[in-house]
């Protein structure tokens, strides 16, 4: 590894919301295109597997994870499933303020974590869908 001082990098911190989407969709698939191309990151043998299952597969699998939950809540009796399902609701609705740019102040804030928390789990959706089609995507400027 070599350490070279005058290097510079910079990041544009918000390059607006459909390139971070398309920029997380992009990142996501490339876990799956990571799993056929080297399926042997899942055996006992890679020292990272505990990381890489609990880092990158996990995330994958959350918002699967959610709508199951969003629809065990909606069917399922009981006073505790019908508070679930109102809080999920609540959740949601304020990523729905956040994408009409309706919050302000701290109620703002939350609309916006909840927009991004709904944002990624979406281009997760997205992203697996792109690999059963075969659509793969690149990074461009």
């Amino acid at each position: 590894m070599a350490f070279e001082a005058r290097a510079r990098a910079w990041d544009s911190p918000d390059l607006g919301a459909g390139r971070e989407f398309a920029r997380k969709v992009r990142t996501l698939g490339g876990n799956y295109q990571l799993l056929q191309l080297a399926p042997w990151v899942l055996s006992r043998q890679n020292p990272i597997r505990f990381e890489f299952i609990s880092h990158k597969l996990l995330r994958l699998v959350v918002p699967f994870a959610l709508m199951f939950v969003f629809a065990a809540s909606a069917f399922l009796p009981g006073l505790f499933y019908r508070w679930a399902l109102f809080l999920q609701a609540v959740f949601y609705g304020l990523s729905v303020l956040a994408a009409l740019r309706l919050g302000r102040g701290p109620l703002g804030r939350a609309a916006n974590a909840a927009s991004t928390f709904v944002m990624l789990n979406t281009a997760a959706v997205v992203a697996l869908a792109n690999f059963v089609v075969g659509r793969k995507t690149e990074w461009g400027r």
